[in-house]
């Protein structure tokens, strides 16, 4: 079997905001790899995002460039020879795949791996060196692309999902939900009485408050769950693989450790959260639905004293 790490470098995405888990080829790419597929003549061409700590994908042909790291690109002359894809329906199959070129795309900052792009062939031993060096100049044009859709579905002031980044990582998730059946569950959370607070100490203080908690959030949460800020005061999770115990229990331990925050330089100000959960079922058709069940036990929260948890 070829297996070269070629000489190209990987490429990086020039961007400070957290990421979101997509998991998935992108449509913000389609443009993109339309072009690379007539210049190469090739029958695949896909950027899949990657997650924190996961990768999931529509194929399995993205892993093969994603422990290349600073390696550079990886080509593979026949998949039939591969140890583990020889047998995949993509290379048995109609497409009848044979020679791939992978090129992985790093965080110019942390250098995490954030994206793969690659191109699939039917013919054998189709990628060398020279091809690799093409597909790094394309490489370079979708780090770009990375950087502008994560600024795009980031909030300036929080640094965690805007309400439309937090949508498609809730749509991507129903998506999973229907092919595979697995638990998922969504939580809102809505800080209690902040008008009164801005009111009180200002809005520069109240921003500082949105941002120690989004903060907080972000270090408790697990490196695959969704968090976005969909409201002034109001932020949603999505927690794949947890059932309605496992999600109430997670909203509670965010409820206990807010409740706890220090909000310097002023002292003694204390805020609380209510929160709703809402597991996702066959019944839920869209990430409006699946909101909309959480809110109900969100309001039955706030009517019930607030700084509390209720589900569906």
């Amino acid at each position: 079997m070829n297996h070269d790490k070629l000489a190209s470098a990987p490429l990086t995405a020039d961007s400070s905001a957290p990421s979101a888990v997509s998991g998935h080829a992108m449509a913000p790419f389609e443009a993109l790899t339309s072009v690379i597929r007539v210049v190469f003549d090739a029958a695949v061409a896909e950027v899949v995002m990657l997650g924190d700590d996961e990768v999931i994908g529509e194929s399995p042909l993205h892993r093969l460039a994603v422990g290349a790291g600073r390696e550079g690109a990886v080509a593979i002359a026949d998949l039939r020879q591969h140890p583990i894809l020889h047998e995949h329906p993509w290379v048995t199959g109609m497409r009848a795949l044979r020679s791939y070129l992978g090129l992985p795309i790093l965080d110019n900052q942390s250098g995490r791996l954030r994206a793969v792009l690659y191109v699939a062939e039917g013919a054998p031993d189709r990628f060398g060196k020279d091809e690799a060096r093409l597909l790094e100049r394309f490489g370079w044009i979708a780090a770009e692309q990375i950087a502008l859709h994560e600024l795009a579905n980031h909030d300036h002031l929080t640094g965690v999902l805007t309400r439309r980044g937090f949508t498609a990582a809730a749509k991507a998730e129903m998506t999973r939900f229907r092919r595979y059946g697995r638990d998922s569950a969504l939580i809102l959370l809505d800080l209690d009485d902040f008008k009164r607070l801005n009111d009180t100490y200002g809005h520069p203080f109240g921003d500082s408050v949105l941002c120690r908690v989004a903060e907080r959030c972000m270090g408790m949460k697990r490196a695959h769950d969704s968090l976005g800020r969909v409201g002034g005061e109001e932020f949603a999770f999505v927690l794949p693989e947890a059932d309605i115990e496992n999600a109430m229990n997670a909203a509670d331990r965010f409820r206990k450790e807010i409740a706890q925050l220090d909000f310097p330089p002023i002292e003694g100000v204390r805020i609380t959260a209510s929160f709703g959960v809402a597991p996702l079922t066959h019944r839920i058709t869209s990430v409006e639905e699946w909101m909309a069940a959480a809110d109900g036990p969100l309001y039955s929260a706030k009517a019930a004293g607030k700084n509390t948890v209720r589900s569906t």
